[in-house]
C-alpha cells in the first residue's frame, strides 16, 4: 500500500498534478491512514526526481558534478528531516515545494545567463544564495 501511495504521488508530479491533489487521492484510497510513510532512501530518490524533472522539463541537463551536488543537497536535507523520525505530511509537502522552487531558481539563473541547455555550478550556487538559509536544506 505504501508503494502504491508513493507511486500515485510520483505520477502526480510527472503529470503536473499537485502533491496536495495526489495526497488527497491517495488518502481517499486508504481512509484509515492519514499519512503515508516512506523510507529515507525512497524519499531522497523522490526529492531528486522532483528537482531533476523540473530542470529537464525546462530543457536543461547537467554534468556529473552538478548532479552530485544537487543529490547531496537533497540527500542532506532529507536526512535532517528524518533525524527525529518519520516527517509528517506537512513537512514532506514543504520540503517538496522547496525542492521544486529550488529547481525553478536553478532554471531561472540558467535562462538569465542564456545557457544553452547545460547547467553549471554557478546556477546551483546562485539558486542556493537566493533560497538559503533554509534550516533543513541549507548548511548554517
Amino acid at each position: 500500500m505504501k508503494k502504491l501511495i508513493l507511486s500515485i504521488a510520483i505520477v502526480g508530479f510527472a503529470t503536473g498534478i499537485s502533491l496536495a491533489q495526489t495526497t488527497a487521492s491517495s488518502t481517499s484510497l486508504t481512509k484509515h491512514q492519514s499519512s503515508y510513510k516512506i523510507s529515507l532512501s525512497d524519499y531522497q530518490q523522490h526529492l531528486q526526481k522532483v528537482i531533476t524533472d523540473k530542470i529537464t522539463a525546462a530543457g536543461y541537463h547537467f554534468n556529473n558534478d552538478v548532479r552530485q551536488t544537487l543529490n547531496s543537497f537533497v540527500n542532506d536535507g532529507a536526512k535532517k528531516m528524518f533525524n527525529g523520525g518519520q516527517p509528517n505530511d506537512d513537512q514532506k509537502k514543504a520540503a517538496e515545494a522547496y525542492v521544486a522552487k529550488f529547481g525553478d531558481a536553478v532554471v531561472a539563473d540558467a535562462k538569465s545567463r542564456k545557457l544553452e541547455g547545460k547547467l553549471d555550478m554557478m546556477s546551483f550556487r546562485s539558486a542556493r544564495s537566493i533560497l538559503c538559509p533554509n534550516p533543513i536544506f541549507c548548511k548554517q
